[in-house]
């Protein structure tokens, strides 16, 4: 499984300000070529809990190159579901805690993309910008049906 990659990658994120906790996580390993981005879902119950927790399950389940890159990230989604789940239910302030997220595998020039929510993956290009994902929200549906624009 080799990762063949010329890419330029940048990652930051900022609170905003809004809000004084930041939901928001991201994994970058261009060695692994894994690619993540991850969203807790602001003002629920810990969010930055959730984007927590799903970057250290997809991180471990990427990282270990068992299947092929599509099983890798159904299970690594699936995984971290499961643990956002297993922990909201054992603490009540976390009850209901979510997140979006957006992921990434890059190998043999090929790249498998992962996407729950609204976290959206754009391919960039010298003079063009092309959505890859489309949003799981009511926004992003009316989008596709083109009752309006981004």
């Amino acid at each position: 499984m080799a990762v063949k990659a010329n890419l330029l990658y940048a990652a930051a994120s900022d609170a905003g300000k809004r809000r004084k906790n930041n939901e928001d996580r991201y994994y970058v390993d261009p060695d692994r070529g894994i690619y993540a981005v991850i969203d807790g879902v602001g003002g629920h119950a810990a969010g930055e809990t959730a984007a927590g927790v799903a970057v250290d399950v997809i991180r471990e389940r990427l990282e270990r190159q068992t299947g092929t890159p599509e099983e890798r990230i159904r299970e690594a989604i699936t995984l971290a579901n499961n643990e956002i789940f297993r922990l909201s239910r054992t603490r009540p302030e976390w009850t209901g805690m979510a997140c979006v997220l957006t992921v990434a595998l890059i190998e043999d020039e090929i790249a498998t993309i992962g996407h729950v929510g609204d976290s959206r993956l754009y391919l960039i290009r010298p003079g063009e910008i092309q959505k890859v994902t489309h949003d799981h929200s009511p926004v992003g549906e009316r989008e596709d049906r083109g009752e309006i624009g981004e």
